[in-house]
């Protein structure tokens, strides 16, 4: 998207991903749940081929990917707890606004979202910006993921998930520290969700000693995740890991 990056200023005349990713950037929460709106903006033709361009990067494809894979798993792993009687409290440690979660938000009562966002700015637009009716469910507050003293609360989250936008949002220091927090703070048959965007091929390894499934594995391994189910879902890659060993979650209900 270099070149792309050049003509923003040109482009943000006439298409609404432009205007986003020139007055914000790429990781603001405006641009990140524009992209997964997908729907294009722009005066004239003109723009909207602009707008259509901007969405269809691959980065914008790995980002719903990745909204997918949270979606998909955060609704098995609450129906099963659902099958116990039992609610869960979700700890998102992503970007954006946790869209994902609203629709199953909406269907059952069972579920809440502590959404920890390092910036007021962040905690500011997810609060402006989620649906009123789930509102007091989806609650956005200030913290950073790699900071213990944000893990202190009120209740241990049930899981834990964490979309990050680009396979470079974290060194493999930061991920092996946010996953050792995250084990220590969950409840004891909680899990871990982390999501990327898949690399494209060839990813120099100069700045990123990490890329593969096997590789993420490896590190929340190392944090003492059990049962570890890292894969590639072109173009997201899908890591989980589990606090307890599945016999063990069993008896607790996970």
């Amino acid at each position: 998207m270099d070149w792309a990056k050049l003509l923003l200023p040109l482009a943000a005349r006439y298409c609404r991903s432009a205007q986003l990713l020139l007055a914000h950037g790429p990781d603001s929460p405006e641009w990140i749940e524009y992209a997964l709106r997908n729907q294009v903006e722009g005066r004239t033709w003109l723009g909207r081929r602009l707008d259509a361009y901007y969405l269809n990067q691959l980065e914008c494809h790995g980002l719903r990917a990745s909204q997918d894979a949270a979606r998909t798993f955060l609704r098995s792993f609450v129906e099963r707890r659902q099958a116990y009687s039992l609610d869960t409290v979700v700890l998102d440690l992503g970007v954006g606004c946790a869209s994902y979660a609203w629709p199953l938000l909406r269907e059952t009562k069972h579920l809440s979202l502590i959404c920890l966002r390092r910036s007021p700015r962040e905690v500011w637009f997810g609060r402006s910006v989620v649906p009123p009716e789930v509102a007091g469910r989806c609650e956005f507050v200030i913290g950073d993921r790699l900071d213990a003293a944000s893990y202190l609360m009120r209740r241990e989250p049930d899981l834990a998930i964490c979309v990050a936008p680009r396979w470079d949002d974290f060194s493999v220091g930061q991920l092996a520290q946010l996953g050792s927090l995250v084990h220590s703070a969950l409840a004891p048959a909680g899990a871990f969700l982390f999501v990327t965007s898949d690399p494209p091929e060839p990813v120099p390894r100069k700045t990123q000693p990490w890329r593969t499934p096997t590789e993420v594995g490896a590190v929340l391994n190392a944090a003492g995740f059990q049962n570890v189910h890292a894969t590639r879902s072109d173009p997201a890659l899908v890591a989980v890991g589990w606090k307890l060993p599945a016999t063990a979650r069993r008896e607790l209900g996970g």
